[in-house]
């Protein structure tokens, strides 16, 4: 099991729901992240199928076909495309109430692998049978636009937002309270989360901050997500064509993102492609002002109060983050609130929560 941000989603909404659901998760890799500790520690069953040949896949199907029948009362929900694909087969010849869940808004070969690509296909074919499937979740209106307009059925498909644990990151919206603004700051904080991948947009984030240097000298970059460590060869060779050694950081993954935000001055995305993008999210509540690409559902959940671009506008996003740099304290304290404001208003997790508990009910029901 991965530790990026679909998964951490996730381990909130099972960790979360206090209804009398109850949840196992059947993980068709390792358990031994840090989102499957997270989940088993709260007291949810982790299964683990780690396929990695023939004889793998058939057991796993086996493990969750005999979960399902051991339940009277049982529903599949799978998390990404390999596991809609997965739990589909899988499935087949047994009656058990199916949702999938999609969280990604870009399907084109320039960002996907073409085996991910394929899947999608196959799945737009396989969604038009309910037999298949009798709920398509998308994390994001233009996650669903994308894939109804590839081929998936409109009928059963619906959005529920992500939401985030405010309890979560309490302390370090305290933290960000007392940080100095970046125009009282000696090395201001340019920050970005994500995964090394080609839709998060590394590339361009760099080039961004080759940009930014030109103008504010003193400002350091912060990257962290799996893969952005300085074994990245990838990534340090832009690095040092950029001439960036001294200013750019390769983190890796943490624990303790929140931290980190709570000690940033600016939140940058500069991603081709995204559905409902948590990291922007944490960063907004933390108070993070965020300058991002207009992909997935980012404008959205930013509103009024973000910086958004076109992807690949280096000049728009780099003038964006020096406008926020040399904000005036006042004005930057207004703005570091409204970010906070927004996520607590619009986007807690028990909002997102509580409409998955509506669709397990109904599924349960019978009325999907």
């Amino acid at each position: 099991m991965a530790t990026g941000g679909a998964e951490r989603f996730l381990q909130r909404l099972v960790s979360m729901d206090d209804s009398n659901i109850r949840h196992r998760v059947i993980s068709l890799s390792g358990v031994n992240s840090e989102v499957a500790v997270s989940i088993r520690n709260s007291g949810i069953s982790v299964m683990e199928c780690n396929i990695t040949s023939i004889a793998g896949f058939f057991a796993a199907i086996r493990l969750l076909r005999n979960v399902c029948q051991k339940e009277s009362q049982s529903i599949v929900h799978s998390w990404l495309y390999k596991a809609n694909l997965f739990t589909t087969i899988a499935l087949v010849g047994i009656r058990v109430p199916h949702a999938w869940n999609i969280r990604q808004s870009n399907i084109t070969f320039k960002y996907n692998k073409w085996s991910t690509v394929l899947i999608v296909y196959i799945l737009s074919f396989l969604s038009k049978f309910r037999r298949n499937v009798d709920e398509i979740v998308y994390c994001a209106q233009l996650s669903r636009q994308s894939h109804e307009h590839a081929g998936f059925t409109k009928a059963r498909g619906y959005v529920i937002p992500n939401g985030i644990d405010i309890s979560e990151f309490s302390n370090h919206i305290k933290e960000k309270l007392e940080l100095s603004s970046p125009q009282n700051s000696s090395e201001p904080i340019v920050i970005n989360v994500g995964r090394y991948d080609i839709q998060k947009g590394h590339s361009d984030f760099l080039r961004c901050a080759a940009k930014i240097k030109q103008v504010i000298p003193h400002v350091r970059f912060q990257l962290i997500g799996r893969d952005v460590t300085p074994s990245n060869r990838e990534l340090v060779g832009q690095i040092k064509h950029l001439d960036l050694e001294n200013e750019v950081s390769l983190l890796g993954e943490k624990t303790n993102v929140g931290a980190y935000l709570s000690r940033s001055h600016v939140f940058l995305s500069c991603s081709a492609g995204e559905g409902w993008p948590n990291a922007l999210a944490e960063a907004m509540l933390v108070g993070l002002p965020v300058v991002h690409t207009d992909v997935g559902d980012s404008t959205m959940i930013s509103g009024t109060s973000g910086y958004s671009a076109k992807v690949g506008d280096i000049d728009a996003m780099a003038q964006s983050v020096v406008n926020v740099l040399t904000m005036s304290d006042s004005r930057y304290k207004a703005l570091s609130s409204q970010m906070t404001l927004r996520i607590q208003q619009e986007f807690p997790l028990e909002k997102s929560v509580s409409r998955y508990i509506e669709l397990y009910r109904r599924l349960i029901g019978g009325g999907c």
